[in-house]
């Protein structure tokens, strides 16, 4: 299926210590509710080797809402349930200050994973 050799290439080039970015990204469509997919798409623009926090991403999501406010911990709910992860780069979502924040597939990959994009590391409490 052509799912997964986009996947594969997008995966090759991503280890590669390129950059595939969304243009690249395979077209998956992840089950979720309407807020998750939201959430999703604004953390799939997060860029190779930055980092945004849970707070950051829910002032994103207010302001592109209209304005409002938005709880991060509500955008850290659907964080944690981002089923396709490298691709939407749950990853680069970090705590407030010098927290890592959390990550499904254990911080360790996490952690080697912003490594990976370049991220320093150091400027976290790990």
């Amino acid at each position: 299926m052509e799912v997964f050799k986009q996947t594969r290439e997008w995966l090759a080039a991503y280890f590669a210590g390129e950059h595939p970015g969304l243009a690249a990204a395979p077209a998956l469509r992840p089950n979720g509710t309407p807020f998750q997919r939201e959430v999703w798409n604004l953390v799939a623009e997060i860029p190779y080797g930055e980092t945004m926090s849970y707070g950051e991403l829910a002032a994103e999501l207010a302001e592109r809402r209209g304005g409002g406010c938005m709880a991060a911990q509500a955008v850290g709910g659907a964080v944690k349930r981002n089923p396709i992860t490298i691709i939407v780069p749950c990853h680069r979502v970090v705590g407030a200050g010098r927290s890592f924040g959390g990550y499904g597939g254990r911080l360790d990959i996490k952690a080697a994973l912003l490594e990976h994009e370049g991220v320093d590391l150091s400027r976290f409490d790990l």
